[in-house]
């Protein structure tokens, strides 16, 4: 079971990054209507179409593969007790993500409901990423605290920082949904002032932006809190990386602007961002369930 949640995780993960290349190719309505795609089961074989139909297929091939997983997790006696609730919430987003996707089609990309479907594929992400950790038992072990109130604090703090990246994701997200990514065509400045009038794309962008300052900010006092308060050298190095992929999405945040929003680098901001969120589900999840010293 727990090689098909990987499997099941990795190609939602491909998925996310197909679909950043259908929109940044401008394939999101390459097949305008739903289920099918130009009335066929096999649409004409064009680049654009065949990228969005190739989208759905890999789509489809997670949802049938979740689909799989949930149901033998609910008929297994030994699997419900420990997943249970758990593949019903993901069968849940599953159905929600399908209902979504057909409605950014007849809607015709509406920002607002791109937005919310990523948020659901995102949950989606941290439901089976989260399966996999309940099977494998992960935690970081002999965490030595100084006393509960500091482990609570970590544990408030992670999950914080969690819950800030989802909600940056889907800001960014939103930002290339309403074509808000060059509306502070400069950088570190915003439309040549450091605080530009906050209104429409420009607000948008631009909260964008403070978002990441304060994420690299936070997870760089995390880092030196846990060198001197965390014993785990395991620990440690995990925050160090993710510092480090804070830095690096940073770079290709500001690659992106003074680019004019080249597609390689736009897919690669997507694709690292949900790096940042899994690596932040997997160290909140495993300081969470560790076995204190």
């Amino acid at each position: 079971m727990k090689k098909f949640l990987a499997f099941d995780v990795f190609l939602t993960f491909i998925l996310f990054i197909w679909g950043a290349v259908v929109r940044t190719q401008g394939a999101g309505l390459a097949c305008p209507d739903w289920p099918l795609c130009h009335g066929r089961i096999i649409p004409p074989l064009e680049p654009l179409i065949l990228l969005e139909w190739g989208h759905r297929l890999l789509a489809s091939s997670v949802g049938f593969l979740t689909l799989g997983i949930c149901v033998v997790i609910l008929k297994s006696t030994e699997y419900r007790a420990q997943l249970g609730r758990l593949s019903v919430a993901t069968l849940f987003f599953l159905v929600l993500q399908v209902a979504l996707g057909a409605m950014v089609v007849k809607t015709l990309l509406k920002p607002w409901l791109v937005t919310v479907h990523l948020g659901v594929a995102l949950f989606f992400l941290i439901l089976l990423m989260t399966m996999f950790f309940q099977l494998s038992g992960i935690g970081y072990d002999g965490l030595a605290w100084r006393n509960r109130s500091s482990f609570l604090r970590w544990r408030f703090s992670l999950a914080a920082w969690r819950d800030l990246v989802f909600i940056q994701i889907l800001l960014g997200g939103y930002v290339g949904a309403s074509h808000a990514g060059l509306a502070c065509p400069d950088f570190p400045t915003c439309g040549g002032v450091w605080i530009p009038p906050l209104l429409g794309p420009v607000a948008v962008h631009f909260f964008h932006r403070l978002i990441a300052y304060l994420l690299l900010i936070w997870v760089g006092i995390s880092y030196v809190w846990a060198k001197k308060t965390v014993s785990a050298v395991q620990f440690q190095n995990a925050l160090a990386a993710l510092l480090g992929m804070v830095v690096f999405q940073i770079v290709l945040g500001v690659t992106n602007v003074l680019g004019s929003l080249p597609s390689v680098i736009r897919v690669a901001h997507l694709g690292v961002a949900t790096m940042i969120l899994a690596m932040a589900v997997v160290i909140h999840y495993k300081v969470r369930h560790a076995r204190l010293s």
